[in-house]
């Protein structure tokens, strides 16, 4: 079935008005016996939170002792039963969103602001207040567009109220929240850690509320996304705020650049306005990558969903069960201190990670039910947007650029012949998603022959999900490759395979490229070696040499840490995101916090759960281990890549002129994309409130910080510390639009892409891997990325800054054509 234009207009519409009404919406459209789901919990809860905030306002008006509390002046003009219902639905949004504490007290406050807005004006005038709520409604769904438009509309009328500070946001927010929960028991607070270790306090379920959700099978309404894919090809961009979605206002909410300065829409909207009617070239790409059209891989699907229901537990696949808190055993007195310590370190982790359940299962639903709608049509389609930096980005959240059970989810619409070389590319495809035995990091024979050596396996895998789970359910990206192996399977099933009509997406993934535009703007052969830029028998792999390097540094080291690492091994994938992060700036910091989290915290899960007695790394749950090889780490990478150490450098110094002078630092890419980096030093005010302790029934002195509205200057150190990724993020996406339209040029027409990933059909797997090349060498032929961005800043600057930007790097002798016959730089 396609989808019709006033179908998709229908379903829009749908999307504009969730927002913040899609409670009561959906509580319109089902009888009371039919509201099984998170909002029948509010319901019932209502009640009892109206009337703790009506007592709370009734006490504090009479009490004639000290000063009034500052919310009481706010509050006491709003119906209590409207403060609670919105503070409900607020803490019931938190827990899905993972939303801090701070950030839900400020936007229950935001929506008391809202109300009391809209009852002031009804007061002073019930007949434009009931037009300027229809109009708001109607042209948006995001609360806070509503309050700027209400407000605008209103002082056009006559009336101006002056919106509140977050102070008082917070400070209302935080009555109504000590209410819900002193009077119900539905949401409590929780602490978690950043990856600084700074600790973070979260809105979660109760374990009542956690109860009754369980056994509510209904669609959780409150977790539904606003933006979702199309049912029929997305509008054109043609300025900053017109494209994509059909419904004005739904498109309204969704700008061409996200989080751009104002200067940045100003050169964009230059660049439309004297295009004489030629498209900009890379708003053209961007049109071109969201009018690819996708469809719903219904064996895949249909495996989430088995896997899902049977509570399989694997990979980075979801969590759907809770785990049971271990309960001290009788002999808890005799037992050591490391096995008291060990205990707490894992039912801390326990709870932590029945937190993550909460927001799986809303989350896990959601796609689900959007993967049902959209596997009806024969196409959908995901509107894109840029970032500030150029990357291109899906708006829905059902996209294939989140983890591989919903990456896999997708099929490429408008399938090919796989002709000659199209079951070759699928069978590459089943190689480098299972990626046994390291084969994708082999030679092109190499993982094709291990697909006919693996072949019955394979097939297996491409007939019955369920029967061959042990296989799937171990490879590195277990959907992809189920898909993989589904569509091998089905190609071999006819006579003359080349017939096959395949969609089957077969990326083309870069070899580091945040190196590899080091290499090239640096022209080092020496690095462009370790990253596949220049032509070799078999793919070079840099994270082990990296590796290789690291396992010298420690081998005679009589370091303690030094010798868990000896025993545990350092391969290639313990370094690979330390050396994958280091051209856009990591550092050993950064190093030891992606240890943490990609080894030390998966092997204490281990031990949560049982498969593991102790933690490898010792009972600090291998933080000391992780800071020894993060240092390691650092030493090896720069010793084993030099380009990129010059160009951070080198991008720092111009950034931290730029910043010393109050200047945004900005640049243009090859295809003409204008970046402006614009980091603000924000007035941050702490705040006293008191927060209400559930289990101990008091109330506890807190502090939140609250931002300023307005930005004091430009923050220094964020703009030193973040302009390397900035640039290579920007070039990043330079080559993939210049792909883009080079592609579309030799007669591709859909693109599944992912930053530094390509890929398209298998039948046309052939063009897009010419393209890559080609335009990754026409991108840097003529063009510096050191000098280039140097003169423009130059520009931007006083002249009497001028002589402190640093040199240009040093240039290598690398022939930057080279790339154009390296089989292994993407694949």
């Amino acid at each position: 079935m396609k989808g019709s234009i006033f179908q998709e207009l229908q379903r829009e519409n749908e999307m504009s008005q969730r927002g913040r009404n899609r409670f009561t919406m959906r509580n319109d459209r089902l009888s009371k016996s039919n509201q099984n789901n998170a909002h029948a919990q509010i319901e019932l809860a209502l009640p009892k939170v109206t009337e703790a905030i009506a007592e709370a306002i009734i006490v504090k008006s009479k009490e004639q002792k000290g000063r009034p509390p500052h919310w009481l002046e706010y509050l006491k003009e709003v119906d209590a039963d409207k403060v609670a219902y919105v503070g409900l639905n607020s803490c019931m949004d938190a827990v899905g969103q993972h939303s801090s504490l701070t950030k839900t007290i400020v936007t229950i406050g935001r929506f008391v602001e809202l109300e009391l807005f809209a009852q002031e004006l009804r007061q002073n005038d019930t007949k434009a207040a009931r037009r300027i709520e229809e109009k708001v409604t109607k042209d948006h769904s995001s609360m806070r567009h509503r309050v700027k438009a209400a407000r605008i509309i209103a002082s056009r009328n006559g009336f101006v109220q002056e919106p509140w500070a977050d102070e008082v946001r917070a400070k209302v927010g935080m009555m109504v929240w000590n209410c819900i929960s002193s009077s119900v028991d539905l949401f409590e607070i929780w602490e978690t850690s950043d990856r600084s270790g700074k600790t973070m306090r979260r809105i979660g379920f109760t374990d009542t509320l956690r109860d009754a959700l369980d056994t509510m099978d209904a669609k959780l309404s409150w977790a539904e996304p606003m933006f979702e894919p199309m049912i029929v090809k997305p509008r054109d961009w043609t300025s900053i705020s017109d494209g994509c979605y059909w419904e004005t206002a739904l498109s309204s909410h969704i700008a061409l650049v996200r989080y751009a300065s104002k200067k940045q829409l100003e050169i964009i909207k230059h660049d439309l306005n004297t295009s004489q009617g030629r498209a900009v070239p890379y708003i053209d790409a961007l049109n071109k990558i969201q009018s690819s059209a996708f469809k719903i891989n219904p064996y895949v699907l249909d495996a989430v969903k088995w896997a899902w229901a049977e509570g399989k537990h694997f990979g980075k696949f979801p969590r759907r069960n809770y785990l049971d808190k271990p309960k001290r055993s009788k002999d808890w007195a005799g037992k050591t201190d490391y096995e008291k310590k060990a205990h707490i370190i894992r039912t801390r982790g326990i709870v932590v990670r029945n937190r993550s359940v909460d927001g799986n299962r809303a989350v896990m639903k959601s796609d689900l039910n959007t993967a049902d709608y959209l596997s009806q049509y024969d196409e959908f389609f995901l509107p894109h947007n840029f970032d500030f930096r150029g990357r291109v980005y899906p708006i829905p959240h059902f996209n294939h650029h989140r983890d591989d059970h919903i990456k896999a989810m997708f099929l490429i619409a408008n399938g090919k012949p796989l002709g000659e070389s199209g079951l070759s590319f699928i069978a590459l495809q089943v190689a480098n998603s299972g990626d046994f035995e390291k084969v994708s990091k082999k030679s092109f024979d190499d993982r094709l022959k291990w697909v006919t050596d693996n072949e019955s396996k394979v097939m297996a895998v491409g007939k019955s999900f369920e029967d061959s789970y042990d296989i799937w359910s171990k490879a590195d990206c277990p959907f992809q490759f189920l898909a993989a192996c589904r569509e091998y399977y089905l190609a071999c099933q006819m006579d003359n395979h080349e017939d096959y009509v395949s969609g089957l997406p077969v990326g083309l993934d870069g070899t580091n490229s945040g190196i590899q535009h080091y290499a090239a703007a640096s022209r080092s052969s020496a690095d462009g070696v370790l990253v596949n830029l220049i032509p070799g028998e078999a793919p070079r792999d840099i994270y082990q040499a990296v590796a290789d390097r690291v396992n010298e540094l420690i081998k005679d080291c009589d370091e303690p840490e030094a010798r868990l690492w000896r025993d545990y091994g350092v391969g290639r994938k313990t370094v690979k995101r330390n050396v994958m992060t280091f051209g856009y700036s990591s550092e050993q910091y950064g190093f030891a916090n992606q240890i943490m989290e990609d080894l030390m915290r998966p092997l204490q899960n281990m031990v949560i759960n049982n498969e593991l007695d102790r933690h490898p790394f010792g009972d600090d749950e291998g933080y000391k281990a992780s800071q020894y090889l993060a240092k390691q780490n650092w030493i090896a990478v720069n010793e084993v890549i030099k380009s990129a150490s010059d160009g951070m450098k080198f991008f720092k110094e111009m950034a931290s002129t730029c910043a010393h002078n109050e200047i945004a630092m900005r640049w243009t890419t090859p295809i003409g994309f204008p970046v402006v980096q614009r980091y603000n030093d924000w007035d941050l005010k702490k705040i006293k409130l008191y927060l209400h302790d559930r289990e101990a029934k008091v109330y506890k002195r807190s502090q939140v910080s609250i931002r300023s509205d307005k930005a004091v200057k430009i923050n220094k150190r964020k703009s030193r510390s973040a302009v390397s990724p900035n640039i290579i993020h920007s070039a990043d996406s330079c080559h993939l639009l210049m792909t883009v339209r080079h592609a579309a040029m030799k007669g591709v027409k859909d693109f599944f892409l992912i930053h530094d990933s390509f890929a398209t059909v298998p039948g046309d797997t052939w063009l897009i891997y010419d393209a890559i090349r080609y335009s990754f060498v026409n991108m840097y032929e003529e063009w510096c990325l050191y000098s280039s961005i140097l003169e423009e800043v130059k520009q931007q600057i006083p002249l009497s800054a001028v002589d402190k930007l640093p040199e240009i790097p040093a240039k290598g002798d690398l022939d930057i054509n080279v790339v154009l016959n390296s089989e292994y730089c993407f694949s």
